[in-house]
């Protein structure tokens, strides 16, 4: 627990992350219904797994990695619901060849993460991606099951 967290007091704070060594550091909100409920490292680390898993997810849905690259970090019915969209994506691909030069060559890239630590074992983060001039939003859930964080729910639009 953080040393100037008020027992039962909600909070927010910002601040920026780097995901990875080369890229820019991107905004980061955490806001805690009861602060004690998670330190400020454990949210902005949660934060940083949503906007990784984000990611990740947009590269599942548009073929360029495989989904069970999340069986560690997700659970089951989030990897076969990833999986089936990204199909649903490649066939819409099919159809407009065009579309599939100018989305598939660009790099996906997280903007931003509004996190809501909701109770000690649940958080939900909203994450900012942009790929080429596109936004989209993806909704990250995580629940703490069996001593660990898990991804309960990772949806793109």
């Amino acid at each position: 627990m953080d040393g100037n967290a008020m027992d039962g007091v909600s909070d927010s704070f910002e601040v920026d992350v780097n995901l990875t060594p080369q890229g820019e550091p991107i905004p980061v909100r955490v806001r805690r219904y009861v602060a004690r409920d998670m330190s400020r490292r454990d949210g902005i680390g949660l934060a940083a797994a949503a906007a990784q898993l984000a990611c990740r997810a947009m590269e599942i849905v548009r073929g360029r990695l495989d989904a069970d690259k999340l069986v560690r970090a997700a659970t089951m019915q989030t990897v076969r619901k990833l999986g089936t969209m990204a199909l649903l994506y490649r066939s819409h691909l099919q159809r407009h060849p065009e579309l599939k030069r100018r989305t598939l060559s660009l790099p996906v890239e997280a903007k931003g993460v509004d996190a809501v630590v909701r109770s000690a074992d649940h958080v939900e983060a909203w994450v900012r991606l942009n790929v080429g001039r596109t936004d989209y939003w993806s909704t990250v859930v995580f629940d703490y099951v069996g001593g660990r964080w898990l991804c309960t729910t990772l949806d793109l639009g």
